[in-house]
């Protein structure tokens, strides 16, 4: 039985809720615990200490309280509902979500139970549940700008940005949120859309309100970045980094930014900082970036699938693929995922790929977002025998329309790199699934089975170090496009502002590969061959200048005339692989080479000396060398390289006979050969699908070898 309250405690409540109203939050607290001894079996009174408990972010003692009241009145909605509260301030979101719905169970349709019920939920990711009890909640109370908000954050966690714009922005016009707040998710909405300038000028917002606030200066300098305007990113990057000099995102960040830059000034001293969080434990925040930083598999691996765990909320060992139940089949149904079918590097290299599938015995889809309407854009979606845009869909809806179309293995084009899909693959909508071509490395993922490479890109030895199963091809991991315009006559040197006579070193790579150390022996060889001069590529943007006036300070340093770098700036592709003709001689980066950029070279005809290393990026350059029959241009250490580029240039007949037999692979060797690199992948394909239908977890499939049986 409920003892009720005496005459005299009634008074003291009455002033502790007077004490309550204004504020006084823990004076009111110490008149009500004053009358709680004599009346612990008093429920209204259990809940009202714990709300003034509450409200003083006590929340652990409220939730305590709150439970006294339920077990005293284990019916009450307004207690349950309480609780919820408390423990949703605790992040105690299972307990909070159990909690609220005991509330609505007494109380149905009641507007903030709902609402917090939606909260709960959206701390627990299961976002479509969340999106229904806050349309229900707005329905109850449309004028809530909270509801709004949460069904905002609801609909950003469903990838359904439009809509969640909407409501974000319909919250700020109802009041009752925290701008600053809304703001946020505004630009992490805008972000995650890729429309990097209205998330921008929504994070700017926040730090007018809120300037040393972490997650904004990270939002804003990743926004800022994405456009490529890394004098601002680096100025963002470098406020975060003071607010957590602790954590490596913003740390790494601005290391990357003042890499895109030359801006190598504190790079000794961001690199220290790095080492020491590293050897900490600390895992760098973005894999991408790390590609650049450190010649370390092991080390990308970790940053893989820390960030794939942290993004998918998912597990991120491997081995969670179920096994057998499919059958072998003529026909394989083969879907393309990518948000790269536009101008980009991996439509201009696989373009050909899907035009040369074999129409008897595979089926192709090409799943897209992103697109730009192109001639390449039209040109791939003409290669498929299905293409479908998938830009207004959520992540879970194209995974369905994957599995409702009976795709045997889906192929993710992207990987961690441009806008991040790659969600719509994580509960497995096909029976395997593998990485190729976008991401430079592996993922990280337990929802990829494999990735495509050669033995010269991934050593067996570097084998622990990929999450997926190799498959190794027997020429080249990369695709090319035969059907690539010829370069073109070579132009008079004057029309792309080199000296007719000199020598050209060329070093197109982006500049945020360019280390400090590989820089030094670009100059060292300006230095020992007369009347050379680097050639390097640099945006006509403002970024672009800063980045060319430091570059022109370091060679000032190194003893080079600032004049004998000259810069290029961007040209469409076509015209880039004719003006790469006027060069002597490619230059590749270190740790992070070039990709694409290795075969617009040899394309070109241009020879390409590069420093293979241990990782993926490190060895992607070797891997088209080696496929060209040119194995001599792969240094193994920085000396060697110095070695093979000084001897080329001071040799004439070596550089013309490194010419000849490039010019002779190009024509016949396979590394241009999209109709044979098809029908190896087609081979890698059919033998993933019989180890599937022979029940086999994914393993190494050499072709290769396979053929030498």
């Amino acid at each position: 039985m409920v003892k009720r309250l005496s005459p005299q405690a009634q008074d003291v409540l009455q002033r502790a809720f007077a004490l309550f109203q204004r504020g006084e939050f823990r004076q009111a607290e110490h008149l009500a615990r004053s009358v709680l001894p004599a009346n612990s079996r008093n429920p209204m009174l259990l809940q009202f200490v714990g709300i003034l408990c509450h409200s003083q972010q006590k929340h652990a003692e409220a939730v305590e309280l709150f439970g006294k009241a339920i077990r005293l009145d284990p019916g009450s909605a307004e207690a349950h509902y309480n609780l919820g509260t408390a423990l949703v301030s605790l992040s105690r979101w299972d307990e909070a979500v159990r909690s609220f719905n005991r509330s609505l169970a007494s109380r149905p349709g009641n507007p903030d139970a709902l609402r917090n019920l939606g909260l709960a939920l959206n701390g627990l990711e299961r976002f479509a549940e969340a999106e229904a009890a806050l349309r229900k909640a707005a329905a109850a109370a449309p004028g809530s700008g909270p509801t709004h908000f949460a069904l905002g954050v609801a609909l950003k966690g469903q990838k359904r940005f439009e809509e969640a714009a909407t409501s974000l922005k319909r919250a700020m016009a109802l009041g009752q949120v925290d701008p600053a707040a809304v703001h946020e998710c505004l630009g992490e909405v805008f972000f995650a859309w890729n429309r990097s300038l209205a998330a921008i000028d929504h994070f700017q917002r926040v730090l007018q309100a809120r300037p040393r606030q972490l997650s904004a200066a990270l939002g804003l300098a990743e926004a800022e970045a994405r456009i490529g305007s890394y004098l601002d990113a680096a100025r963002h990057f470098a406020l975060a980094h003071e607010v957590a000099p602790d954590e490596p995102q913003p740390l790494v960040g601005l290391m990357f930014s003042r890499r895109s830059l030359a801006d190598w000034g504190e790079l000794d001293l961001l690199e220290k900082r790095l080492s020491a969080m590293l050897h900490g434990g600390a895992v760098p925040a973005n894999p991408i970036r790390t590609l650049c930083l450190r010649d370390d598999p092991a080390l990308h691996l970790k940053a893989s699938r820390e960030y794939v765990g942290r993004q998918f909320a998912l597990p991120a060992e491997p081995g969670a693929r179920p096994r057998g139940g499919g059958q072998a089949k003529e026909k394989l149904r083969i879907a393309y995922v990518s948000g790269d079918f536009r101008v980009h590097p991996v439509a201009f290299l696989a373009a050909g790929l899907f035009e040369h599938h074999d129409r008897q015995a595979f089926e192709t889809f090409g799943y897209a977002w992103g697109g730009d309407g192109s001639p390449i854009c039209r040109r791939i979606r003409d290669g498929f025998d299905h293409f479908v845009e998938v830009d207004a869909l959520s992540d879970a809806d194209v995974a369905r329309q994957i599995s409702g179309a009976g795709i045997d293995i889906a192929v993710d084009l992207q990987g961690l790199t441009g806008p991040l899909r790659s969600g719509i693959l994580t509960g497995r909508p096909a029976p395997v699934q593998v990485s190729y071509l976008g991401q430079p490395g592996t993922m990280g993922a337990g929802w990829i089975d494999y990735i495509i490479a050669d033995r010269f890109l991934i050593p067996p030895a570097e084998a622990g170090h990929y999450s997926e199963s190799l498959v190794y091809l027997p020429d080249c991991y990369q695709v090319n496009d035969s059907q690539r315009a010829p370069a073109g006559p070579v132009l008079e040197r004057d029309t792309v502002g080199l000296p007719r006579e000199a020598f050209v070193f060329a070093a197109f790579n982006s500049t945020y590969k360019i280390t400090p150390a590989m820089f030094g022996v670009w100059m060292r060889l300006l230095s020992r061959v007369p009347d050379s001069v680097l050639w390097l590529h640099c945006k006509d943007d403002r970024e672009g200048q800063a980045a060319a006036d430091n570059l022109r300070r370091q060679a000032n340093t190194r003893g080079i005339a600032s004049e004998r770098l000259v810069f290029a700036g961007r040209v469409p592709l076509q015209a880039h692989v004719q003006r790469l003709q006027s060069a002597d001689l490619f230059l590749d980066t270190f740790p992070y080479g070039g990709g694409a950029t290795s075969s617009d070279v040899l394309w070109a005809g241009l020879p390409l000396v590069t420093l293979a290393g241990r990782s993926y990026v490190a060895r992607m350059a070797g891997s088209l060398l080696t496929a060209a029959g040119i194995p001599e241009l792969i240094a193994a250490s920085l000396e060697e390289y110095e070695a093979i580029a000084l001897r080329l240039a001071t040799d004439r007949a070596a550089l013309d006979d490194v010419r000849a037999r490039l010019a002779t692979a190009r024509s016949s060797g396979p590394l241009f050969d999209t109709a044979r690199f098809t029908r190896n992948l087609e081979a890698a394909y059919r033998a993933m699908w019989e180890r599937h239908t022979a029940g086999e977890a994914p393993g190494t499939i050499d072709l290769g070898a396979l053929r030498e049986r």
